[in-house]
């Protein structure tokens, strides 16, 4: 089924509308530590991950404990096989039709190098922690960049949602695979993107991107979780 370019337009900018009425995420400098190191890992496991699993895998692993671990005792390999074991187990996930199944994580292995690594990189260094990265941050950029350099596995897409999770910055772009698609459809890109690793380019995209949605005045945080629900519904309902 094909949607024309001002149908998209118009779906958006009605979901914007109710997005934006929602009530504002928790800021940062209200959250503690562990609240801040748990949606960083979240946000590493979201990488190539249908976010259901990602968010169900993340809750395993804060039910199991582990997570508090890099606060008292030393990342190593042993901490690394905690995680691994972890996000090989099936977790519970609710389906977009609203049953539920058991779903196995697909990367168990990096995601807890990835993990483990971050962890060593932040709380075993002379960072401390995620509060103090933050803070010595200039900008949202500044942080996003800080963040990526000081994780392993974590890229600007990541690293953005993260900010925007934790109440950090609102003017930063979620430039996921469904953004970036309808970023083509409406005519902001002239080709088709599936992911965008290189910062600059991310930087110019997310530009862009934050001139469409003053266009159609609205705020980038809520323009791109707006395309973020359109698309995911039309690519479940209409486009396969």
């Amino acid at each position: 089924m094909s949607i024309g370019k001002s149908t998209f337009e118009r779906a958006v900018i009605d979901v914007a509308e109710d997005v934006n009425k929602r009530p504002p995420t928790k800021g940062w400098q209200q959250r503690d530590e562990r609240e801040l190191w748990y949606e960083l890992v979240a946000c590493l496991l979201g990488s190539r991950v249908p976010f259901e699993v990602a968010q169900a895998s993340a809750k395993s692993l804060d039910a199991s404990g582990i997570l508090d671990h890099v606060f008292v005792s030393v990342v190593d390999r042993d901490y690394f096989n905690l995680v691994f074991s972890v996000l090989s187990k099936p977790v519970w996930v609710r389906t977009y039709y609203g049953s539920q199944r058991q779903i196995k994580y697909r990367f168990p292995r990096s995601r807890a190098d990835g993990i483990t690594k971050t962890a060593e990189r932040i709380y075993h260094s002379s960072e401390q922690s995620i509060r103090n990265i933050l803070g010595r941050s200039s900008d949202s950029r500044s942080a996003r960049k800080n963040i990526v350099e000081r994780s392993h596995g974590i890229g600007a897409k990541q690293a953005s949602l993260f900010l925007r999770n934790i109440g950090y910055s609102d003017d930063v772009a979620i430039l996921d695979s469904h953004i970036l698609r309808y970023m083509y459809v409406v005519g902001i890109t002239e080709k088709l993107l599936s992911s965008v690793r290189n910062i600059g380019t991310y930087e110019r995209l997310e530009s862009d991107l934050y001139a469409y949605a003053d266009s159609l005045g609205c705020r980038l945080s809520c323009l791109d979780t707006a395309i973020w629900i359109v698309m995911r519904v039309y690519q479940k309902e209409f486009a396969s």
